[in-house]
């Protein structure tokens, strides 16, 4: 069933696509036809001028690659066997981004995972240059989400150790120092310590507490 989110979003496809029909006519049974859109044949390698077109139409294309694959997987439900141009024109972009857009985050790769075993299961035709750049842009996220895992334990190791050190560590260090330097004012304490200037000041009034002069 068209819903009305649907419905909105068709028109917006349709009123920014129309004007740039590729080729429009009649079939042998009178009914109309359209070949496609900017530059574009139905069938043939996405143009980035249906792209640039498709971002125009007042909802632009997904930005990350889990957002392309839920929205293609979302007209492959609510689309019938032969969509409306407009929607096809949509799905090949979206098809298109999920092949070539760059994506290194884990959720952008399962996505692509996700689009490689849904080609697996069609019987549709792809050009050896469509399964190459996808086999490409995968590597290439997939080596780029690697170099960023491994950054990310090299900059752990690297923490030190007043960063690892225990809410337990830093009062203690307080306590030191108020012991041996009270004079100091409590920024500066807090500033040794690794603690508010507060914290020093309560634990400063908890000691005059306990030790009246």
């Amino acid at each position: 069933m068209t819903t009305v989110a649907n419905s909105d979003l068709e028109r917006k496809l349709r009123i920014s696509l129309t004007p740039r029909v590729q080729e429009a006519g009649v079939d042998m049974t009178d009914r109309p036809w359209i070949c496609g859109f900017a530059g574009w044949r139905f069938g043939q390698p996405v143009t980035p001028a249906l792209i640039a077109a498709l971002d125009a139409a007042d909802h632009p294309m997904p930005g990350d690659l889990a957002s392309v694959w839920a929205e293609y997987h979302h007209w492959q439900d609510v689309s019938q066997d032969s969509p409306e141009p407009h929607i096809s024109a949509r799905i090949a972009g979206l098809e298109h981004l999920m092949d070539t857009m760059p994506d290194a985050s884990a959720g952008g790769i399962s996505a692509r995972l996700t689009w490689l075993s849904h080609l697996a299961a069609q019987d549709h035709y792809r050009t050896s240059t469509e399964d190459t750049a996808l086999a490409a842009r995968l590597a290439a996220d997939f080596q780029k989400f690697v170099d960023s895992v491994q950054s990310g334990r090299a900059e752990d190791a690297t923490v030190t150790a007043s960063d690892r050190r225990t809410q337990a560590d830093r009062r203690a260090e307080v306590l030191s120092i108020l012991s041996t330097a009270a004079q100091l004012s409590d920024r500066e304490i807090g500033r040794r310590a690794g603690v508010s200037p507060q914290t020093v000041s309560n634990w400063r009034k908890k000691l005059a507490n306990r030790c009246p002069t």
